[in-house]
């Protein structure tokens, strides 16, 4: 499960302490760097030493010149019925997890080896109706499913 960290509101606010927290281990160092892909988010890859190892991740943080101030908190409550799926593999896209989610930002699991695609371009023709038939069963299964929506909407009405 995810944890919520509302300390974190922007890309300053990330700590050695803080990471420690979300990850359960010692951090002895990280560093942020633009992705450089957010169209409604500033999105900055994480590179986080532990004593142990090294780990990539994701942090997505809000953007003051967007005024969608419920974004990360339903794009959280997402990550959270992602993280109770049975079947993860079911999905009808590859899913990251969220480690840690907030009203200003959310921390994913970076997904290595994926094909993406320039969100300020349009999508191919070749790949229009496999990206329309999986975004309708997407929507499917966290929308139409009433104890999914249900909980989206607990967790939207915190």
């Amino acid at each position: 499960m995810p944890r919520w960290i509302d300390a974190v509101k922007t890309p300053d606010d990330i700590s050695v302490e803080v990471l420690s927290k979300i990850l359960s281990e010692e951090v002895v160092q990280y560093s942020l760097s633009p992705l450089g892909r957010g169209v409604l988010s500033n999105v900055q890859t994480l590179e986080v030493t532990l004593s142990t190892r090294r780990i990539k991740l994701i942090a997505k943080f809000r953007r003051e010149d967007i005024p969608l101030e419920d974004l990360f908190s339903i794009e959280g409550a997402f990550y959270h019925l992602v993280d109770e799926l049975e079947d993860f593999n079911a999905f009808p896209f590859q899913l990251t997890k969220a480690l840690a989610t907030g009203t200003y930002w959310l921390l994913l699991e970076f997904i290595s080896n994926v094909t993406t695609l320039d969100v300020h371009q349009s999508c191919p023709m070749n790949e229009f109706d496999d990206l329309i038939y999986r975004l309708a069963k997407m929507h499917d299964y966290c929308w139409m499913d009433s104890s999914n929506s249900t909980e989206i909407a607990k967790t939207l009405n915190k």
